[in-house]
């Protein structure tokens, strides 16, 4: 779940300062008078850095049974739109491509890798779903290694429009903050432009990693889409890290 918005510029919504009084003045330590007392510029600032996540975390009212969640789309039409990812750690990543269609590298990156980004789609899948799901044709793996080391993966599939998805993409916990996203991602692209499809696009969504978005606007992608939904507090999205 291509996945995702983390860096993103969303505005606050008009019904967003009454709601942070909700959730401020229900919690008698923070207290109702510092919830009437914020702004909209601070509540704005609350938005961009903590995040609604940590929002949530921190504060949130069990009055509150839904929280926004922000999908970004954006896509690639041209290989000569990519920004290749330059730095010391660039080398470092090598891929090789999967041919297993049992289903078991699919789910094994997964589950290794969306645990702590909340993926939840196929979470409750069988065997039988996911031998269904790699066997797709149109379904290519991609496991990525550091040394000896696997560190993450992407998924491509190519669509009926002719283009071609990032279906997954992300990097195992101990290779994050390491300055590979970029890396990965440059090779994830460059492979996804070898079939010539129409274009290369994705989603990410904001309980994604906080650099996802900005992963992507750096490699060249651009956004065409922005969607709002309520996501339940106790639920959670997909896809792309």
């Amino acid at each position: 779940m291509s996945s995702a918005i983390k860096s993103c510029d969303i505005p606050i919504r008009s019904n967003d300062r009454d709601n942070t009084r909700n959730w401020v003045g229900t919690n008698s330590w923070l207290g109702s008078a510092w919830g009437e007392s914020l702004c909209p510029g601070t509540l704005n600032l609350l938005n961009k850095l903590a995040g609604w996540r940590l929002l949530e975390q921190l504060v949130w009212s069990p009055s509150m049974s839904e929280r926004p969640l922000i999908t970004t789309y954006l896509e690639m039409h041209s290989i000569q739109e990519l920004r290749v990812a330059r730095g010391g750690n660039v080398d470092q990543i090598t891929v090789r491509e999967s041919d297993d269609r049992s289903g078991a590298v699919n789910r094994s990156f997964y589950r290794a890798v969306g645990e702590m980004w909340t993926w939840h789609d196929k979470k409750h899948w069988t065997d039988a779903d996911w031998r269904t799901y790699a066997a797709d044709p149109r379904l290519r793996t991609w496991i990525a290694s550091v040394g000896e080391k696997e560190a993450g993966y992407f998924e491509l599939h190519q669509d009926d429009a002719g283009g071609v998805e990032i279906a997954y993409f992300g990097l195992l916990p101990a290779f994050i903050g390491k300055g590979l996203g970029g890396a990965l991602l440059t090779v994830c692209l460059k492979q996804a432009w070898q079939t010539q499809p129409a274009r290369v696009w994705v989603h990410t969504c904001s309980l994604d990693h906080p650099a996802a978005l900005e992963n992507y606007r750096a490699r060249g992608m651009k956004v065409y889409r922005v969607e709002e939904s309520q996501l339940p507090v106790n639920e959670s999205a997909s896809n792309s890290v």
